[in-house]
């Protein structure tokens, strides 16, 4: 961490670091499931978080996810009785979800 004196006294938990193909974003609201897939990658300011940009012109597209993926986020929602969720993945050069 290149800022640690600035979070010292916060309570954090890290996730290691991922290889990404893309981000992705699941907006769920009232069991339907809005994905969006994040170009990521293609701007050196967004490859770490994309919300870090500050390119309006980020590619955003929809994107499908797997159905036991899916099973998974409604199983979560449900048990965490949530009629809404913003959801963050990223997906692996091999294709694989990982939850942020």
């Amino acid at each position: 961490m290149d800022r640690d004196e600035a979070i010292h006294l916060a309570p954090a938990i890290y996730q290691r670091l991922v290889d990404k193909r893309c981000d992705v974003r699941v907006t769920f609201v009232d069991g339907e499931l809005f994905v969006a897939e994040i170009d990521s990658q293609q701007d050196p300011d967004a490859v770490t978080d994309w919300r870090l940009t500050s390119d309006p012109e980020l590619p955003h597209r929809r994107a499908e996810l797997p159905e036991n993926l899916i099973t998974l986020i409604r199983g979560l929602m449900a048990n965490l009785e949530l009629r809404f969720g913003a959801i963050d993945f990223v997906r692996t050069p091999e294709g694989k979800y990982v939850f942020l």
